[in-house]
């Protein structure tokens, strides 16, 4: 996954990535990929993370964000309890196919 994010963030200039797993390990861990911070965080991302990690102010901000309704409801919910306002977020969904 390490490779993937320092692919999306190249084009990026200054930015730093974040990579959750929900696997717990004893801590948390920032290397460089292709000159660029990518920090791993060996846990679930909850709100508290969420908001320390982005740049402030968050309100001025434009997000997308993709995942399963439940990751984005989380995000979107958090953001918004924030100050960020709905035309600020976009998002794209995956997730196992709805039988």
């Amino acid at each position: 996954m390490k490779d993937r994010v320092a692919q999306l963030l190249e084009n990026m200039e200054g930015s730093t990535g974040h990579v959750f797993y929900s696997d717990v390990k004893a801590c948390d861990e920032t290397t460089m990929v292709a000159s660029l911070i990518v920090n791993f965080h060996y846990n679930r991302l909850d709100a508290k993370t969420l908001i320390s990690i982005l740049p402030n102010p968050i309100t001025d901000i434009d997000f997308f964000m993709c995942g399963p309704p439940v990751f984005q409801n989380f995000v979107i919910e958090t953001l918004t309890e924030n100050g960020v306002s709905a035309q600020k977020l976009r998002s794209g969904s995956f997730g196992p196919p709805m039988k």
